[in-house]
């Protein structure tokens, strides 16, 4: 199977408030898709006549440790299973396969390896809103969602209007994690809260960017300060990032066309 979930055999175990009765399924084969799984588990709950039970306990995937409520939370909780498996992954990639050079440098081999590992994920995570926020629930949960969605997302597709296109979502992403102070966990790696204020920077919104530049400074790192710096004195001065033009297939005003030949104009 390709789910990330579901290792070859499968065990989902029920723990039911009558005498906490346990029911063990197994498949001997590849694996059950999701959806087979949620018929064999309806299939016995209803003979148990304990589907609508709200009594009943969690169904879950001991390999992940992530657990299915049935029936009201079952949609939700998938997706969290679904996603689970890649935050450590992302992490170790982007912070101990990757130095900070490599991150905003333009380098195909570095894109060619995002593409090939995690190009698939960053496209579920971006056509799925829920998905995202449920991966993003910890901390270090947060900082994969948002590498994948506000820098691999740069790098997968450099030039294109899809380069932007999970922006927004990444935006709603990192400003919960903010809020929740995830960006100062003690379980991060160094300068990982920077990655939780990025997506803030690529913002077209003056807003965001004051923001930006205030929590750079505070920080006190210099050339994370003057890269914010620099992005919102072109947000200030055209109201969006001209660079961007071309991939967004917006018209440039003369003033922008011009910009765009200068030196340091593009990020």
């Amino acid at each position: 199977t390709n789910d990330p979930c579901l290792p070859k055999t499968v065990l989902y175990q029920a723990e039911l408030h009558s005498g906490w009765m346990r029911r063990l399924f197994r498949e001997g084969r590849s694996g059950p898709s999701l959806a087979e799984a949620d018929r064999l588990i309806t299939s016995w709950m209803a003979r148990r006549k304990t589907r609508n039970d709200p009594a009943t306990r969690n169904f879950y995937f001991p390999a992940t440790r992530h657990s299915l409520r049935l029936p009201e939370e079952a949609a939700r909780n998938r997706k969290r299973c679904v996603v689970a498996d890649f935050v450590d992954g992302v992490i170790s990639f982007w912070f101990d396969e990757l130095n900070r050079e490599a991150w905003f440098a333009v380098d195909t081999r570095v894109d060619a390896a995002i593409r090939d590992r995690f190009g698939a994920l960053r496209d579920r995570l971006a056509a799925d809103r829920d998905a995202a926020f449920a991966a993003a629930e910890t901390a270090r949960g947060a900082l994969a969602v948002l590498l994948a969605l506000d820098q691999f997302s740069r790098n997968l597709y450099r030039g294109q209007a899809e380069a932007f296109a999970a922006d927004p979502l990444a935006r709603d992403i990192a400003r919960r994690a903010v809020v929740r102070g995830q960006h100062l966990d003690a379980d991060l790696p160094p300068l990982a809260g920077q990655f939780f204020i990025l997506p803030f920077e690529h913002s077209e919104s003056l807003a965001d960017q004051d923001w930006c530049c205030a929590f750079c400074e505070a920080v006190g790192d210099e050339m994370f300060t003057d890269y914010a710096e620099r992005h919102r004195a072109i947000i200030r001065r055209f109201g969006r990032f001209p660079h961007r033009n071309a991939a967004l297939g917006r018209p440039s005003t003369a003033e922008e066309t011009a910009f765009l030949k200068e030196p340091g104009s593009s990020f």
